[in-house]
């Protein structure tokens, strides 16, 4: 069942919402004048498959509801969340059908809020007994849709950085002990005449294909969890391309910094006070 909406001339200019085809309401869409609608994209969709709603006539469920000419075809928005479902939407000039309480859009190239003591005196030079209510930016409402969402992320993502955090610092202690341990190995290495940045490659190069096993791993856990984060995201997919390429990027760019201060430190291995101690 398509509730239809009432709205002015102006409410699709204020809101910028694009006009897909035909026309906005106009000054000709008066009480007595042919009744007209504009359909959003998703219902024109439903209504009129392959085929230009532009022109064509529709009527509600209702047999007694008048025939209505559609005028124009909007894109589709969404009214309550930035994740919301799109509905099927019908849009009626609200001359030819007034609806018992409507919202007024303002649009201002300042703080909108400071127009609210103007907006109450000018709707009760209209009538004093028209109460006004729930006077709120549009920004505001957009936060307020997605603040669960917004909390959700900061914690996921502080969580991140701890874990990144914790990686780093493994990774690091990790490669600080082995080098400590084969210390003696890299000192013969190079008393047998190994470059020290043969020394470097060799343990870095070592270090950085513990890193890529632990991505590949990392990778498979990620997409086998995507269902479980699917309803936390908006935007982008739980298989998104671009995300799991910057995280391994990241990750790499990560272990690299960890893995470079025990590789230089290999690198300064006196090979005389390794041959002593053997």
């Amino acid at each position: 069942t398509v509730v239809p909406t009432s709205a002015s001339a102006d409410y699709f200019r204020t809101l910028q919402i694009p006009l897909l085809g035909g026309r906005f309401f106009d000054s000709r869409d008066r009480q007595r004048s042919q009744r007209v609608a504009i359909l959003n994209r998703r219902l024109a969709e439903i209504l009129f498959p392959h085929r230009d709603a532009i022109g064509r006539r529709v009527r509600f469920s209702d047999e007694k509801d008048p025939w209505v000419t559609v005028v124009g075809v909007v894109a589709d928005i969404r009214h309550r969340a930035l994740d919301s479902r799109v509905w099927p939407e019908i849009f009626l000039p609200y001359q030819q059908a007034p609806a018992s309480w409507m919202s007024l859009v303002v649009r201002s190239s300042g703080d909108p809020m400071r127009l609210a003591p103007a907006i109450r005196k000018a709707v009760a030079a209209i009538d004093r007994t028209q109460p006004v209510f729930n006077i709120e930016s549009l920004e505001k409402r957009l936060s307020n849709s997605v603040a669960e969402r917004r909390q959700r992320a900061w914690l996921l993502g502080t969580f991140a950085l701890l874990a990144l955090a914790i990686a780093i610092v493994g990774v690091y202690g990790m490669m600080a002990y082995s080098v400590a341990r084969r210390s003696h190995e890299m000192g013969i290495r190079v008393a047998l005449g190994a470059q020290k940045r043969q020394i470097f490659g060799l343990v870095f190069t070592g270090g950085m294909k513990i890193v890529f096993a632990g991505i590949v791993i990392g990778l498979a856990g990620a997409a086998a969890l995507t269902r479980v984060v699917r309803s936390m995201l908006y935007g982008i997919t739980p298989s998104d391309p671009v995300t799991f390429v910057a995280a391994c990027m990241l990750l790499t760019a990560a272990a690299c910094v960890a893995i470079y201060v025990p590789a230089r430190r290999a690198m300064r291995v006196d090979p005389v006070m390794t041959l002593r101690e053997e």
